[in-house]
C-alpha cells in the first residue's frame, strides 16, 4: 500500500544545544512558517471573500484550496522523481560527449 511506511513521530530534544547546533531546527522552523503563513492568508481572506460576496465565493475558494493541495500533493511526488530523471539523462549526455571524443582522438591518431 502506498505510504504504509509513514507514520507521525514525536521526539524528544535531550539535548537543546546538540539539537541547535545541528541545524535539525531549520526545517521546523520552516514548517511552522510555512503553516503559519497557509494560516493567516486563509484566515484574512476567507471573511473578506465572505462579507465581500455575500458567501458565494465560499465554494470557490474551497474548490481553488482543494486544488492547490491536490497540485502541490503530485508535485512534491513528481520533482524528486523528475530530478532522478534528468541526472541520469545528464550521466548518459556526458558518457555519450565521452565516448564521441575518445573515438575522435583515436580516429585522428589513426590517420
Amino acid at each position: 500500500m502506498f505510504g504504509s511506511g509513514t507514520a507521525a513521530h514525536t521526539s524528544a530534544v535531550t539535548d537543546p544545544g546538540a539539537f541547535a547546533q545541528s541545524g535539525q531546527w531549520i526545517s521546523i522552523a520552516i514548517g511552522v512558517v510555512t503553516a503559519l503563513v497557509v494560516s493567516l492568508t486563509k484566515s484574512t481572506v476567507r471573511p473578506a471573500a465572505n462579507v465581500a460576496t455575500a458567501g458565494i465565493a465560499a465554494p470557490v475558494l474551497s474548490a481553488v484550496e482543494d486544488v492547490t493541495s491536490v497540485a502541490l500533493v503530485f508535485l512534491a511526488i513528481l520533482v524528486p522523481v523528475l530530478v532522478l530523471v534528468a541526472v541520469v539523462a545528464l550521466v548518459w549526455a556526458v558518457l555519450r560527449i565521452v565516448r564521441r571524443r575518445r573515438r575522435k582522438a583515436a580516429s585522428s591518431q589513426g590517420s
